[in-house]
């Protein structure tokens, strides 16, 4: 039987690959929510390790990279919206034009709380003092 963790063990092996500090790249969850490593994992078997989510840089803030994958018709997404009071409203995947248009633009995201941080930097562009 595999260890609990051989899958995140060899992607955390690609990464070494790349970078002489792998766990800059990663983080464990002990339940009070994510901590980056200061070093190599442990690989605990309760522990919650995972790739840190990539970001990208709006006007000097980090912002979850937006989700630019295949959709399964019916699945759920987020994306920023300045029309109503919350700024990410919840769609659902049809594959038709509007859908594609939100994906290839950047602005899908596949939980609520990326497409709001995506939406108040992009409105950190326009907001008054």
């Amino acid at each position: 039987m595999k260890h609990v963790h051989a899958e995140l063990m060899k992607q955390y092996a690609e990464d070494a690959m790349t970078t002489d500090k792998p766990w800059e790249l990663w983080e464990i969850n002990t339940g009070s929510g994510p901590i980056s490593l200061s070093d190599h994992p442990a690989w605990s078997i309760n522990g919650k390790y995972r790739r840190k989510p990539k970001t990208i840089n709006i006007n000097g803030l980090e912002v979850p990279e937006p989700y630019r994958g295949e959709m399964e018709i019916g699945q759920s997404y987020y994306h920023p919206n300045f029309e109503n009071e919350d700024i990410a409203n919840s769609y659902v995947w049809n594959d038709d034009t509007v859908d594609v248009r939100i994906r290839d633009r950047g602005l899908l995201h596949l939980t609520e709380e990326a497409a709001e941080l995506h939406g108040r930097a992009l409105a950190s562009f326009t907001e008054v003092g």
